[in-house]
């Protein structure tokens, strides 16, 4: 996953690569990130937290098709 975000392979927005590194705690750099609500996130963001469900599950979406095609999975 970490790879994924680095290297965008799954063509993420900024905004959908933000939301997944804030909800699963990938910031790089941070010395101990802590993984945020999907509140939380969307007040780092200004948005809802539904709308901030949707844009992850977006991301999910993008994530999965990149690891079924580039056999990343395995």
């Amino acid at each position: 996953l970490k790879e994924i975000l680095g290297c965008n392979l799954a063509g993420l927005s900024d905004v959908e690569r933000n939301v997944i590194q804030e909800r699963f705690a990938l910031v790089s750099g941070v010395e101990s990130p802590v993984p945020r609500t999907l509140e939380g996130v969307g007040r780092l963001l200004g948005v809802t937290k539904e709308r901030v469900r949707q844009i992850q599950n977006n991301a999910f979406k993008k994530i999965r098709r990149t690891l079924e095609t580039c056999d990343l999975a395995a």
